[in-house]
């Protein structure tokens, strides 16, 4: 993650070298652009070989909980893929049992939508908290600072990066957490013209959009909302419930 620093030109010789670059544009016109890439975003991260099917083990589980909850009938095909669910997890926690351990039901009905926000979480992160890369003594420091400050980000920066995506996916609401102080994610070319990634606490976006803008166009750079993008995700499986309860009626 990096910033982009504040130009040290006069206004004189940016003026020399070419065309003035046109004004910042407001916050209101910044927000709402953030609010097709996040859509966009967030309907990737679900369409992939092993996004996908988790996914719709996720709307299943959440079909189930609607159910037991008579905010929908269940009938037609969405009660027996609901069913053959349910049976799936009872085999489970059979096995799980047979070990001589116990594993709570509603653990195993909700973790595929635990999963599945994980997922969304880990491709919001992609180019941010999975992107830097850290050596050994840099990821002690880290882990020592995060302790200290409190600070979720520096924890995951100093998971190793060969593992950091599964741990994100696991402990996605600790970086749900992180990205409510800081859900900015700013992407675009620098001043070097080199494409970077920065994060942009929530109070700081105006200045930081103004000093994007004294260098370069805004409108080279794409934001994000950290936080529309699981949003986006919970309205998703919600919706996908709804219509699997509307289309069981005729099948």
């Amino acid at each position: 993650m990096s910033d982009i620093p504040p130009t040290s030109a006069a206004p004189d010789a940016a003026a020399d070298d070419g065309p003035a670059l046109p004004p910042p544009p407001p916050l209101w016109r910044v927000r709402l652009r953030s609010i097709w890439p996040s859509f966009r975003r967030s309907a990737r991260s679900i369409l992939s070989l092993i996004a996908l099917p988790l996914f719709l083990l996720s709307v299943l589980s959440l079909a189930k909980v609607f159910g037991d909850a008579e905010l929908i009938t269940l009938g037609g095909r969405l009660k027996e893929a609901v069913e053959a669910q349910t049976d799936a997890v009872d085999t489970i926690v059979a096995a799980i049992a047979a070990l001589g351990l116990n594993a709570p039901r509603w653990v195993l009905d909700l973790a595929p939508i635990y999963l599945s926000f994980g997922t969304t979480s880990a491709r919001a992160e992609k180019s941010t908290l999975l992107a830097t890369e850290v050596d050994a003594e840099t990821s002690r420091d880290l882990l020592r600072d995060g302790l200290r400050g409190a600070r979720v980000d520096m924890l995951y920066l100093a998971v190793p990066g060969a593992v950091r995506d599964v741990v994100l996916r696991l402990t996605w609401p600790a970086a749900l957490l992180y990205r409510l102080q800081q859900p900015w994610v700013v992407e675009g070319p620098g001043p070097s013209g080199d494409d970077i990634a920065s994060t942009v606490p929530a109070r700081e976006l105006g200045a930081f959009v103004d000093m994007v803008s004294a260098n370069v166009p805004w409108a080279t750079q794409t934001i994000y909302d950290q936080r529309q993008i699981l949003a986006w995700q919970a309205a998703f499986g919600v919706g996908a419930v709804a219509l699997a309860s509307w289309t069981s009626r005729f099948f």
